[in-house]
């Protein structure tokens, strides 16, 4: 059976952002002010919620490429499989799903609400690009020449709005991430973790509770100086990259504003904005994470009758030596893809939202 259309009628084409049944419910809520208002923070949230789940896998991959001595990725999804099962790449999930929901409606929220005060700062110094006297400048693209020159000026407008969006957040994302990254121990372990039987939660809420008893709140804050340095750097070159590759794509490659070229760019951008943070600081992401790795070794040798001590040698890193002797950037191919996958998806939605709201 074959369906006909009424002559004279074309069917609308696809676009990328083409879901109207998953999203009918911003319909409903387009004409309230309230919402208006906070459209940025209710998209990034969502955008957070679909795009952690997406990439967790991933990222859980990530995290035991950097911590133990496997031969590579492939050796990471092969030894998870077999000792875990599926489950096993989305262990601990519930921690990042819930700080990474609240840390992105933060940021974002921070963010828009700062590079209006650092447009008007930078304004005094030089011409603005034209984006930025719109209202909506933040998410909107627009026409920019000399773009190098303007590549600059973007540079210095968004860089520390964006990093004192992700320092922001810090408090509350930094427990969570710990926590997360202790769950990850499930399955075959590697190095002197797995010499030592105590300390076996799985669960997030075992996991938490264990660190509690075991270091008390300070324990969940275990290599925050790390995290600090990472969320602020990362976060500015995020939302940095995110503005300068939007206009790239969008004005550059395809010299027009139509909204299927919107749409390309968005993702496009989000991608970029994803590989090139994470490329800088990755090599301060494996510090933290080899950090609070030697955090957990101690806690689990509690029963032996080490104390956890945070100014021990044991857990501390030297970075110097770090720098030269570690491979920091390990687990670098899989942390692009899915931070790549991540930003397209997050700030596609996050995009796809504040329109429609």
């Amino acid at each position: 059976m074959s369906l006909k259309m009424p002559q004279g009628q074309l069917a609308a084409p696809p676009t990328l952002y083409n879901f109207p049944e998953t999203f009918a419910f911003l319909n409903k809520l387009k004409n309230n002010e309230t919402v208006h208002k906070y459209r940025t923070s209710i998209g990034a949230t969502i955008g957070s919620l679909i795009s952690t789940t997406a990439t967790f896998p991933l990222d859980s991959i990530k995290t035991r490429q950097q911590t133990y001595n496997y031969r590579g990725t492939w050796h990471v999804i092969y030894d998870t499989y077999r000792h875990e099962g599926v489950k096993g790449f989305y262990r601990g999930i519930w921690a990042p799903m819930i700080s990474t929901s609240v840390v992105r409606t933060i940021g974002a929220s921070v963010y828009a609400a700062l590079v209006p005060l650092s447009r008007d700062i930078w304004s005094v110094h030089f011409q603005l690009p034209p984006m930025l006297h719109d209202p909506d400048h933040v998410m909107n693209g627009a026409h920019v020449d000399h773009f190098l020159l303007q590549s600059f000026k973007m540079t210095l407008l968004y860089l520390v709005p964006g990093a004192i969006a992700g320092a922001s957040s810090t408090l509350i994302s930094a427990p969570f991430e710990f926590t997360k990254l202790t769950a990850n121990r499930g399955g075959k372990q590697r190095g002197h973790i797995n010499q030592l039987d105590g300390f076996k939660p799985h669960s997030v809420m075992e996991t938490g509770k264990e660190i509690l008893q075991r270091a008390g709140v300070r324990g969940l804050y275990s290599g925050y100086k790390y995290h600090l340095m990472r969320d602020s750097i990362s976060t500015g070159f995020y939302f940095t990259t995110y503005e300068i590759a939007k206009i790239v794509v969008a004005q550059k490659m395809f010299g027009k504003q139509s909204e299927n070229v919107q749409n390309i760019a968005v993702a496009f951008a989000g991608a970029c904005a994803g590989i090139v943070s994470w490329t800088i600081i990755f090599p301060l992401d494996t510090l933290k994470s080899v950090y609070q790795k030697n955090v957990v070794a101690a806690a689990m040798a509690h029963k032996y009758g080490v104390q956890l001590d945070l100014n021990k040698d044991s857990v501390k890193i030297n970075s110097l030596r770090d720098v030269f002797q570690r491979r920091l950037y390990k687990g670098l191919s899989i942390s692009c893809v899915r931070t790549a996958i991540n930003g397209a998806i997050f700030f596609s939605v996050l995009e796809y939202i504040r329109k429609r709201l």
